[in-house]
């Protein structure tokens, strides 16, 4: 019997970083292909390159958020317009000029977000280094994890100016009960959800003091305690 002729192979899905605006296409990109083993696990570690699922390979961290945030192609056309009326053709100029500005917004807010991360993360290491010795102050002692009570007790001492914490006396931490109840407390008032509003340094701040009482209370609670 005649062999069937094998079905067709299904049109190759287009690049994630391919901004189709009716212009020729940019020159390609470089990728991982095209990169070695060790700088594509360099990349990678710095966070500027990550693996994508649908492409199956190595792409820049850029490409994936533009898609992430709706850069994505889009087909503008770019066929002669001279056989069609003026208001016609004065409409779909219109029409491709309003999408490649959106698009050029989109990529300036990521641009904007981008350099404001990269910022954050250069004051964190400057916080980390100021900020480290009263913060394992406050959380240890001699090198020792302190206990959730005495974490509570102290927290006043680490919180930043005009943070409306009240301090809590070590004579009210003596019943498992109020130890629950303060923590909580303690946790809300610092928990990160409730400080995206505030300064990068009150940010660092509450993020350390809610890591410590987590993990001392986790540990208050796996003692019997609890």
């Amino acid at each position: 019997p005649a062999q069937r002729a094998p079905p067709p192979k299904p049109p190759r899905k287009p690049s994630l970083d391919m901004v189709d605006l009716g212009e020729a296409p940019p020159p390609p990109k470089k990728n991982a292909q095209s990169l070695s083993q060790d700088t594509v696990q360099q990349l990678v570690r710095e966070g500027k390159m990550r693996w994508d699922d649908v492409d199956q390979r190595y792409v820049a961290v850029e490409v994936v958020e533009e898609v992430r945030i709706g850069i994505q192609a889009v087909s503008i056309g770019n066929e002669d317009l001279s056989s069609k009326a003026p208001e016609v053709q004065q409409a779909i100029l219109e029409r491709r000029q309003a999408l490649q500005d959106a698009q050029e917004e989109k990529r300036a807010r990521l641009r904007a977000q981008r350099s404001a991360a990269e910022s954050e993360a250069d004051a964190q290491i400057a916080l980390k280094a100021r900020l480290d010795p009263q913060l394992k102050q406050w959380s240890e002692d001699h090198g020792k994890k302190k206990n959730i009570m005495a974490l509570l007790a102290g927290m006043d001492q680490v919180m930043w100016e005009g943070s409306g914490w009240k301090p809590i006396s070590i004579g009210d931490l003596l019943d498992p009960k109020k130890v629950k109840r303060a923590y909580y407390k303690a946790s809300r008032f610092v928990h990160p959800d409730k400080l995206v509003n505030l300064s990068v340094e009150q940010r660092f701040v509450g993020k350390r003091i809610f890591d410590a009482l987590s993990q001392a209370y986790a540990e208050f609670e796996e003692s019997g305690m609890g």
